[in-house]
């Protein structure tokens, strides 16, 4: 770690400040220097060292209270001190851990010893960090899967609990006897299935990100080779409900970016599209060359969205339950998922609707990179 930890000097004695400054630098540490406490105050918040020597007696402040406000400062509490000073004594050195210090040096010092010690304390400070970051990612981590679980408490039960239940007709319905009520059961039974089989595949994408870290390099990308291969995957549920797909992504520029995570995006988006369409309408789904980037588009002539609704999207935890024009149960997974792989991509979201007007939905991927450049 010498090569690239810092260390703050705060000692108002020149001879023992290039005295200090030569026995660190010539270990390998860099450091900066202050002859007195408020100046070391000043220098503590701007350059956030990993370690600071300092002195008690000093003008102005002592360096008692320099260590106080150190430690009352969230800036510089966590950097560890280091008293270094003439003053003995046990209720001195009681006092400087009362502040926060972390050891207490008395002069005349002998380097090796000084040395060692700063090592120490800067190898704990480096453990103390290490186990800092791993406490943030592993609450991350529990905090992602709380979010999975309540997401798949809530969007599983309403297929699930449809399918049950046109089970449960189906069970006491004659089909010899009411054979276009068994038809229109088994229809609906699809659908709940359907629908039940997308919401899976979005969990266990934002599984797989939130989860496990897994994240898949990008390469150049046909848009419109894509947009059409989904087009005939969704086929049948825009057949369904008589909704013509329309694309025009045909001439734009190759994008850059995992073609199994734009994939989730776009298909996510139609999905949403074709569930709020009217019977007899059309959903478009447009390109823009922005430059560097590439501008997609997914267009509606649905219900649109409420200005209520409007707030909910992309918020983890936020519940929009909005039927579609078939009576599908509307799911605010499949966006959140849609915003994380978007800006994993490099690129953003967003959207446009009223009411009544239908919707825009849009995000932007960079382009690739030309290959004769």
């Amino acid at each position: 770690m010498n090569g690239s930890a810092s260390i703050l000097v705060i000692e108002d004695s020149r001879s023992n400040l290039a005295l200090l400054k030569h026995l660190l630098n010539r270990a390998g540490y860099q450091t900066c220097e202050a002859m007195d406490g408020d100046s070391g105050l000043a220098l503590a918040a701007k350059v956030l060292p990993d370690l600071i020597l300092l002195d008690v007696m000093m003008p102005g402040i002592n360096g008692f209270e320099c260590c106080r406000r150190l430690k009352a400062n969230p800036q510089t509490a966590e950097i560890p001190v280091v008293f270094l000073t003439a003053l003995s004594g046990l209720e001195n050195m009681s006092l400087a851990f009362e502040l926060g210090a972390v050891d207490y040096l008395i002069k005349p010092y002998v380097g090796p010893e000084l040395l060692a010690r700063v090592a120490n304390h800067l190898k704990l400070r480096q453990a103390q960090d290490s186990l800092l970051g791993q406490n943030r990612e592993l609450n991350l981590a529990l905090a992602s899967r709380d979010k999975l679980f309540s997401l798949i408490a809530h969007d599983l039960k309403t297929p699930v609990n449809a399918q049950r239940s046109i089970i449960d007709q189906l069970l006491h319905t004659d089909p010899q006897k009411e054979p276009e009520e068994v038809k229109e059961l088994v229809q609906l039974l699809l659908q709940a299935s359907d629908q039940t089989a997308r919401l899976l595949e979005s969990l266990l994408e934002w599984a797989k990100t939130q989860i496990l870290g897994v994240t898949a390099p990008p390469g150049p990308l046909d848009l419109n080779q894509l947009a059409q291969d989904l087009g005939l995957w969704l086929s049948r549920l825009s057949v369904g409900k008589n909704i013509k797909l329309v694309f025009g992504l045909d001439g734009l520029p190759t994008a850059f970016g995992d073609e199994q995570t734009v994939a989730t995006v776009l298909r996510n988006l139609l999905v949403n599209a074709i569930k709020f369409s009217l019977s007899g309408s059309k959903v478009q789904v447009l390109g823009q060359d922005l430059g560097k980037e590439l501008r997609i588009e997914v267009i509606d002539q649905g219900v649109g969205i409420s200005e209520a609704a409007q707030k909910k999207l992309f918020q983890v935890g936020e519940t929009v339950s909005t039927r579609g024009t078939s009576g599908e149960t509307g799911t605010g997974l499949g966006l959140i998922l849609c915003k994380e792989f978007v800006e994993q991509s490099g690129g953003k979201i967003g959207f446009e609707s009223a009411p009544g007007r239908g919707s825009r939905f849009w995000f932007t991927l960079p382009k690739a990179p030309d290959p004769t450049a």
